[in-house]
């Protein structure tokens, strides 16, 4: 094949028409799902992003300039070097962070090999190290139009997702699977188009990178579907453990109220012998009867009523009196906002994680050194903090600044929950300990 004519492009454009202008979409791309996750306002990221772009622009430039043509080996450092920057922009934990921008990395490797495609069938005798403004131009336009294809799912549906799914594990496994994508595409390179002109070579090369992009969008399909059922799954746990409680509570209740009845009527026995030993003038006996009845204390005590929610009332209720079987001192001070101006579902997880969290943890010391206190206030009537303290016997697993389940191997569930769930309210929720005292420290932003 003899190409068609070729207009090569400056030294000093080649990274700014070929790398350059692709760093502005990819950050688009990467903050798409994150509407909800951003720790500073849209405008400030925005600000950093444009200063990150301008410095990365002129050390390409120079890269460029000093004989460093592979875009690899531009692009890898920058990317190795802008997740951290972008993870701090985030509320979001580093898997999920990592997770979608090493996919949107992956997807936005495909334009390069289809740039290569339209370079090598136009001028079949260039290579990628001789750049032409048709592939540039080719380049730029398959970047926009595989984000414009994208933008709409990767908002609707990505965005649930981050704010949803918890799950680090699955998190980990997208960004192995896409990791490995990434790496092929790097690696299937044409250095000489002359190669593609090969046989089949050019066709085998073209089907590849389709059906390469193809099992990309099938994988991240089968990755919602499969994430959805999870997050189902999980509030499914959570509105039955709920109920769980809430049927305790209810046959606690009727426990009482037959009890209740069961004195009352017993009680009219009482009231007859009293009647009677006044009308006798028996005071001895009437003040005898009375102090034995005193010490027979039979009356159960009443249910506590810790807040207006039925549902969170009930879970209260199920840890008090769990505490108490278990010997914990407790002090409680409750000041829930009526009615809830937040999911009644995300506070019950919050304070059921809480709640068993501590019980656990004051069962590892002896009885006469369990205690528990808990306080939940409301201030400016827009934030609620929470505080709790219990005591354990001083034994932490940790990670850098992570704590680790010591009843199971790994993570744990119960304080990333609880976590997640002060994120997704814009608030915070803060673990510490110091000798034998456990603290939780939460803020939630409601609306």
């Amino acid at each position: 094949m003899k190409g068609v004519y070729m207009m090569q492009i400056p030294i000093w454009l080649h990274p700014l028409l070929l790398v350059d202008m692709d760093l502005p979409l990819g950050m688009l791309f990467c903050y798409l799902p994150m509407g909800n996750q951003l720790k500073y306002p849209a405008r400030k990221i925005a600000g950093l992003c444009f200063a990150a772009w301008v410095l990365f622009v002129l050390m390409s430039v120079i890269a460029y300039q000093c004989g460093l043509r592979e875009t690899n080996v531009i692009l890898i450092p920058a990317l190795v070097v802008f997740f951290p920057l972008y993870r701090l922009t985030l509320r979001t934990d580093r898997a999920r962070a990592l997770a979608v921008f090493v996919c949107c990395c992956t997807l936005l490797s495909y334009p390069t090999h289809f740039s290569y495609m339209l370079d090598a069938w136009l001028h079949p005798n260039s290579g990628i190290y001789i750049f032409s403004l048709e592939r540039a131009l080719a380049y730029n336009l398959f970047s926009v139009l595989i984000i414009a294809a994208c933008a709409l799912p990767v908002r609707h549906y990505l965005t649930w997702l981050v704010d949803h799914l918890e799950v680090s594990r699955i998190w980990n496994t997208v960004t192995v699977v896409a990791l490995l994508f990434l790496a092929i595409n790097m690696l299937v390179v044409p250095i000489s188009y002359q190669t593609l002109h090969t046989g089949r070579m050019f066709f085998l090369y073209a089907a590849f990178e389709i059906w390469s992009l193809l099992v990309q969008v099938f994988f991240h399909r089968v990755f919602y579907l499969v994430s959805v059922d999870t997050v189902n799954r999980a509030e499914q746990e959570k509105e039955t453990r709920l109920w769980e409680i809430q049927a305790s509570q209810y046959q606690a209740l009727r426990s009482r109220m037959r009890e209740t009845a069961r004195l009352r009527h017993d009680f009219r026995h009482s009231v007859r012998i009293l009647t009677t030993l006044a009308r006798k003038g028996d005071w001895e006996s009437l003040q005898s009867y009375l102090g034995k009845y005193e010490e027979n204390d039979l009356s159960e005590p009443a249910g506590q009523n810790w807040c207006a929610n039925a549902a969170l009332n009930a879970l209260f209720s199920y840890y008090y009196e769990l505490a108490g079987t278990e010997g914990i001192r407790l002090d409680w001070h409750l000041e829930l906002p009526d009615p809830l101006t937040v999911s009644e579902l995300d506070l019950a997880s919050l304070f059921g994680n809480l709640l068993e969290n501590a019980v656990s943890g004051c069962r590892t010391v002896p009885a006469a050194q369990r205690c528990f206190s808990l306080s939940a206030e409301m201030k400016n009537g827009k934030q609620l903090y929470i505080v709790s303290t219990n005591r354990f016997n001083g034994f932490v697993k940790k990670r850098g600044d992570e704590y680790l389940s010591t009843r199971q191997g790994g993570r744990g569930i119960g304080l990333p929950s609880i976590a997640a769930v002060a994120e997704k309210y814009h608030g915070s929720a803060r673990f510490s300990h110091s000798g034998t005292e456990f603290w939780v420290d939460i803020v939630l932003k409601l609306h």
